[in-house]
């Protein structure tokens, strides 16, 4: 069975939104703040559950 890597994220199921912090995080940061899930594809590790 093949996959099709999706174009946005690249396979990882988030998409970047604000590069200057995703660089340069701010101290505190969690480390999401400046990522969402990809808009196309959704979240890859739901989908590994179910294989």
């Amino acid at each position: 069975m093949s996959r099709q890597t999706c174009e946005r994220c690249q396979g990882n199921g988030e998409v970047v939104t604000d590069w200057d912090r995703y660089l340069t995080p701010q101290e505190g940061d969690a480390g999401d703040e400046a990522v969402a899930t990809c808009p196309d594809c959704g979240d890859v590790d739901e989908d590994e559950d179910h294989l």
